[in-house]
């Protein structure tokens, strides 16, 4: 399935849709280049896998997904759905009015391999991007790389794993997430949700209204985060000063936060009232850097 040097504008339902629904339905290789899908009704640019429907591979490359209703771009498997890679590649998704790129798997739906580099997502009117699994969905290796999201009505980057639902490796890296309503990067799972091997490695975030990244282990299930110096193998080297709320937030369940070679906005490194710790939690934000990286 391919769609090159299309406009979409304004349609009543999704700007360009691909579906692979119920067993048996396949879709072996979608290449999407050159897209605008601006103003429509419902998402700019949607991938779905539903009712044991597969999708192998889904390319999106240079793909503008703004001013939609919903999401400008939402990659989706449920229902035991199967998406094997899902590639996004210069996007921009601004000024919907839910999510700019939202990737979830729902319901014993699963995605392998989920790429975002090179993207912008600013000024959505709930979260710049969202990787989200639910109810024994499942995204395995996730990165989400070079990344603008900024003003957004709720948090620039948000990773979520609820019911059973599991993420991981997560590899978040050069992104820059600031003056968003809530946070800049949220890691969060609940309820049985697994997160597992999440590392972040030159984020910065600075400006937000709320915290600047949250790490919040609700669940039962695995939860491991890696800031720097940690067993995960994250270098650090993020920046994360001048949030409104504080700059980090830790709940790890009485566990120690690996945060370690990163410039929180002082020579002083992190300091107590920029930091807010949760049941019990620790941070060894030490050795620290002295300049911005």
């Amino acid at each position: 399935a391919n769609a090159n040097n299309v406009t979409l504008l304004n349609n009543g339902n999704d700007g360009l849709r691909f579906e692979a629904n119920g067993a048996g339905s396949t879709i072996t290789t979608i290449n999407a280049d050159n897209i605008i899908a601006n103003a429509n009704q419902v998402r700019g640019v949607l991938v779905y896998a539903f009712n044991s429907g597969q999708i192998t591979t889904a390319n999106l490359e240079d793909v503008s997904a703004n001013n939609n209703q919903q999401h400008g771009v939402f990659v989706y498997a449920i229902n035991s759905g199967q998406i094997t890679t899902a590639s996004l590649e210069y996007v921009s998704a601004n000024n919907n009015q839910q999510h700019g790129v939202f990737v979830n798997a729902i319901n014993s739906g699963q995605i392998n391999t989920a790429d975002l580099q090179n993207i912008n997502t600013n000024n959505n009117h709930l979260r710049g991007i969202y990787v989200s699994a639910n109810n024994s969905g499942e995204i395995n290796t996730t990165n989400v790389q070079d990344v603008v999201a900024n003003s957004n009505q709720q948090s620039g980057v948000y990773v979520y794993a609820i019911n059973s639902g599991k993420i991981g490796p997560v590899s978040l890296k050069d992104i820059n997430a600031n003056a968003n309503t809530q946070h800049g990067v949220v890691v969060y799972a609940i309820s049985s949700g697994q997160l597992h091997a999440a590392t972040l490695q030159r984020v910065t975030t600075t400006g937000n209204m709320l915290n600047g990244i949250v790490i919040n282990d609700d669940t039962t299930g695995a939860f491991n985060v890696d800031l720097g110096g940690g067993a995960l193998g994250s270098l650090g080297q993020n920046s994360v000063y001048g949030n409104t709320g504080t700059d980090l937030f830790v709940d790890l369940d009485g566990l120690e936060l690996k945060a370690e070679n990163n410039w929180w906005g002082d020579v002083n490194g992190l300091l107590l009232g920029r930091v807010s710790l949760d049941s019990a939690s620790t941070v060894d934000a030490d050795p620290f850097l002295t300049v911005a990286p």
